[in-house]
């Protein structure tokens, strides 16, 4: 939305960054976190807070267009000179953003200067700005174990998940992808703190974090638990990044990789510390593990200013450009092969460059992706979201220093290529982008524009000489003399001589003849060019792309382990990765504390990046030779000794959790039983005729001593209890009722409640307690005081709940609200259907089809009515409509034919669109049906006025295109006294029009 506003108004300063972060966290369009924004003053927080509580939202809205001074947005601009515009399509129902922009409509833009002001600021209010790097879920709440245990119990071969205990989800994605490397993990769970504590500040953060490393590990392998807590190891880490003088917290993209690099240098110097403590008589030429495993070698060679040099470098995550290359190879290659160095020295005196080359690779290869780069106009750091391909398998020989005159050679060749493609490419573009200035085109379409213009030909001399019919003066009539006429205005010159299309003035049948047959050879011969260039161009692409496929340069082959990705920009975002398990064949997401099976496409595309703002920022790949080696295997049964204590205790411990649980439930069950009774505010549902009225009639009693043992219960359990004890009751009930509602019923058991409505839409289970929770207070009514307590400590919960911005569960509400009104509208549409009344009947069906195709999810069938249900009903109504209107229009009574006709244009020709664009068959027959009913009507033998009629109407009836009609009018729908008054109701409708109704509901 764009707004403009006079300069006198008092300016509010948008951070456009922090908008975009406020709108991704929340999930709000860009002008309702902006809005947000601005009423918080700026405060993130307090603007989350608007976004999460509807009430505050709506306050906060109202209070801000109400504001004495306009505030005035620096956000998406118009243009210099433009009018003052409001751009509303990005939200079409969302009325109160339309009032916000019209309020603010009379208004000036600002000026240059300003903006670039505003520009600086937003840059410095970025660079400390913490605490917006969200997780999964909710975002700014720190993730809360689940009561039930049962929802933290492990499934049997599911890999265990690490907890988010605060931005940490950069830990759980590189903890995840090291812990799945079973060699390193053998070496992290066999590793034995030396005996004597280091003098250094620095070992002690090493080897207290490989201690719970260790402890985390154990936990990851064997824990009965779905996810473990790394709160212990995380913290270490942040207090050695700040004892090494780091401020950083990883929460950028940047600061993950710098942590990488980091946490490879401790996880090599803890090895290092152990060597160093042992004994006198141990080898000093063991090699360190994590050496070998994540660090290699290289060799930098060249020459500068005429001196040859070579330099040995060891390197742990080798970092590869985003920016510039298409794949991994591309950019290996831009960082290895030969590049020139500028010389100290005056220039052209000595040619320098350099070149490097692997001389060891190590078991575990990774690869930092620099996905981010500086934005000098800004001062800070953006997120590069181009396609980045890899492949699952890649062969290292080339780079390798003994292969480096073979890799030469080859290079030498590829150089050539590519200078052969650059110089198609522009031969190319020569032909497909001809001419001088900015508008060019492909030669072909020049000629072929030439070949047109020869071989159009000039006007007639009767269409050049057709003018205006200039009437002759009728004899006798006052002929105008000199002075009546005004001289001053010239005539316009005769139309013969204006020329209304490009055309050859003067050109002879043999010069067009000649022309037309050299044009069509050019364009022939230039297609063939074009053709001729292409082909040449994909072969020398397949050359470059194959020239490696050497034998001898595939010995050395590296298999995809781990992907790293990331979610968001530069400065903040969420991580997860993509994990192989080579012996299942599989890639698991590992996103914090879940844990799912994924495909290889589902890895692509949240991984190669330009797919949102999801793209890899590490690739793991390990040496396949070695998968032996790397494989070692390290079972529960192979953990040292203390740390098969430690998993037992933990185990012992989530077990007796789990038997806790069952006793409490088993109590409570049996209270439940012995003592409180569920609230019936109304019977079951029976089926049965006969027993239905008996059921009806009871139901007051019933209810009523549900109230009193929920009284008893709560004077003898306690209020929470008892109401606890109440919704678990009320639980099973529905359960039960969904259950037993047969197929063949006419009704519809989600309308019974909105519980139902939520487990048929497999909704979690906490917005179901709330929704039974909620039903309960409600039907609470008598003044009696025990009862009156019970209903405010429910009443209170439910106010919690609200405060703390539980948005799923109102967007539940609103959804079976839509729900109901979709149910509503239809079985209005079929009660004045069944009366007879197709005219009042069709607007009604029409609109719930509409109403019901915003509901519908294909994921989740149960959130909306069946779609075949709707649409049968709409079709039949459709249908007779138009036989009814079919048989006014043959009446001799123009009365009848002129009302049939408007039956046709305000209800039949709105309706086809939709027909036509339903994915149902019977539908489009339908259509067909009505137009041929109408057709017949011109072999039949018509009157002159009917037949008049009929070719007025008939060719919007044959019309296919959508916008050539109106739309019908959405009828009013009445919203429903309770869901109980529209469960009954849809019974009678559908008990009405008899069993055909109920065919599509099972």
């Amino acid at each position: 939305m764009t707004v403009e506003h006079p300069s006198t108004a008092k300016k509010v300063i948008v951070n456009n960054e922090e908008v975009n972060q406020l709108q991704e966290a929340s999930g709000v369009s860009y002008e309702e976190a902006t809005s947000a924004y601005m009423a918080s003053n700026q405060n993130l927080e307090q603007a989350m807070n608007i976004l999460t509580n509807s009430e505050e939202h709506s306050d906060s809205y109202k209070g801000m267009v109400n504001q004495a001074g306009t505030q005035t947005f620096i956000g998406p601009q118009v243009a210099p000179g433009r009018p003052e515009t409001i751009d509303l399509t990005k939200d079409k129902d969302d009325d109160l953003e339309k009032a916000i922009a019209l309020s603010l409509q009379e208004a000036q833009g600002i000026t240059v200067e300003e903006q670039d002001i505003s520009r600086v600021l937003e840059a410095s209010l970025a660079e400390n700005k913490s605490g917006l790097k969200r997780k999964r879920g909710d975002p700014w709440v720190r993730f809360v174990d689940p009561v039930n245990p049962y929802e933290r119990q492990r499934q049997d071969g599911c890999p265990v998940g690490l907890k988010n205990v605060g931005n940490t989800c950069w830990f759980s994605a590189v903890i995840q992808s090291l812990f799945h490397l079973p060699v390193f993990r053998q070496l992290v769970l066999n590793y034995i703190p030396p005996v004597n504590p280091p003098d250094e500040q620095e070992d002690d953060y090493c080897i207290s974090f490989m201690t719970e490393l260790r402890i985390l590990f154990a936990l990851m392998l064997g824990s009965k638990r779905k996810y473990v807590d790394p709160t212990r190891a995380v913290q270490i880490l942040k207090e050695a990044l700040k004892y090494n003088g780091s401020e950083s917290n990883p929460g950028n993209q940047q600061d993950v990789n710098e942590f990488t690099h980091k946490l490879l240098e401790w996880l090599e110097d803890s090895f290092k510390v152990r060597h160093s403590s042992n004994p006198a008589g141990s080898s000093g030429n063991n090699p360190n593990p994590v050496v070998e495993l994540f660090f290699g070698n290289s060799n930098v060679e060249g020459v500068y200013e005429g001196k040859t040099f070579s330099k040995e470098e060891t390197f742990g995550a080798f970092p590869l450009q985003v920016q510039g290359y298409g794949d991994v190879h591309d950019s290996l290659e831009g960082a290895m092969a030969q590049v020139e160095i500028e010389p100290v020295g005056p220039e052209g005196a000595h040619k320098s460059g350099q070149e490097c080359w692997f001389t060891r690779l190590p078991v575990v290869l990774k690869f930092m992706l620099s996905r981010f780069l500086f934005n000098q106009s800004t001062g800070r750091a953006e997120k590069i979201h181009e396609r980045f391909l890899f492949d699952r398998v890649i062969f290292m020989d080339r780079y390798m220093e003994g292969n480096k005159e073979i890799t030469r050679a080859y290079r030498e060749e590829v150089s050539k290529l590519k200078e052969r493609r650059a110089m198609l490419k522009n031969s190319l573009e020569k032909y497909l982008k001809y001419g001088q200035g900015s508008k060019r085109c492909p030669i072909q379409n020049v000629l072929e524009s030439t070949l047109s213009f020869v071989l159009s030909t000039p006007p007639s001399g009767d269409e050049l000489n057709s003018d205006v019919d200039m009437k002759t003066p009728i004899s006798g009539s006052p002929t105008p003399t000199p002075m009546n006429t005004t001289s001053s205005i010239p005539s316009p010159c005769p139309l013969s001589e204006v020329r209304w299309s490009p055309a050859p003035r003067n050109v002879t049948e043999s010069e067009v003849a000649v022309l037309e047959e050299c044009l069509r050879r050019w364009k022939l011969e230039m297609e063939q060019d074009v053709k001729d260039l292409n082909a040449h161009l994909r072969e020398t692409e397949e050359v470059i792309s194959t020239i490696y496929d050497d034998a001898g340069l595939k010995k050395l082959p590296y298999r995809l382990h781990a992907v790293l990705v990331h979610e968001g920009q530069a400065s903040g975002g969420h991580y997860w990765a993509y994990i192989q398990d080579p012996k299942q064949e599989k890639w698991c997401k590992f996103n914090d504390i879940t844990v799912s099976e994924v495909t290889w496409d589902e890895v692509a595309q949240e991984s190669l990046g330009g797919y949102r703002h999801v793209s890899a920022y590490c690739l793991m790949y390990i040496d396949a030779r070695r998968e032996g080696c790397i494989d070692s295997g390290s079972g529960l049964q192979e953990l040292p000794a203390d740390l098969q204590e430690l998993v037992d205790k933990d185990n012992t411990e989530f077990e007796n959790e789990l038997k806790d649980w069952d006793e409490k439930q088993s109590i409570k069950a049996a209270a439940k039983e012995n003592q409180c009774k569920a609230i019936v505010p109304r019977p079951d549902i029976v089926v049965d005729t006969e027993s239905a009225s008996e059921s009806v009639n009871m139901s007051e009693n019933d209810e009523g001593v549900a109230l009193n043992s929920l009284a008893e219960a709560a004077r003898s359990l306690g209020l929470e209890e008892a109401l606890s004890e109440c919704c678990i009751q009320q639980r099973t009930r529905l359960e039960r009722l969904s259950r037993e509602y047969a197929p063949e019923h006419p009704g519809d058991v989600r309308l019974e409640h909105f519980a139902i409505y939520l487990m048929k839409c497999k909704a979690p289970e906490s917005t179901i307690s709330l929704a039974i929770l909620e039903q309960i207070v409600e039907d609470i009514r008598t003044q009696e005081e025990a009862l009156l307590m019970v209903k405010q400590c429910g009443q209170n919960q439910l106010n919690r709940e609200r405060e703390s911005g539980n948005l799923e569960y109102q967007s539940w509400k609103e959804k079976y609200s839509a729900f109901q009104k979709v149910n509503s509208c239809f079985l209005t549409g079929l009660e004045h259907l069944h009366y007879n009344r197709s005219r009042k009947a069709l607007p009604y069906l029409v609109h719930a089809c509409y109403l019901n195709s915003k509901l519908f999810n294909p994921n989740n069938s149960g959130q909306a009515m069946s779609d075949e249900l709707l649409t049968h009903w709409r079709r039949q109504c459709f249908v007779g409509l138009n036989n009814l209107a079919v048989q006014m229009f043959g009446s001799s009574d123009w009365t009848l034919v002129n009302e049939g006709l408007e039956l046709v244009s305000e209800l039949i020709l709105p309706c086809i669109p939709k027909l036509c664009a339903s994915l149902y068959k019977a539908d489009s027959l339908a259509v067909e049906e009505v137009r041929k009913c109408w057709c017949n009507f011109l072999s039949s033998a018509l009157d002159a006025q009917h037949n008049a009629k009929l070719q007025e109407f008939l060719p919007k009836l044959l019309d296919t295109t959508v916008d050539s009609t109106p739309d019908i009018k959405a009828p009013p729908v009445m919203r429903p006294p309770s869901s109980r008054d529209l469960c009954d109701r849809y019974v009678r409708t559908m008990e009405l029009v008899g069993l055909e109704a109920t065919v599509f509901t099972t």
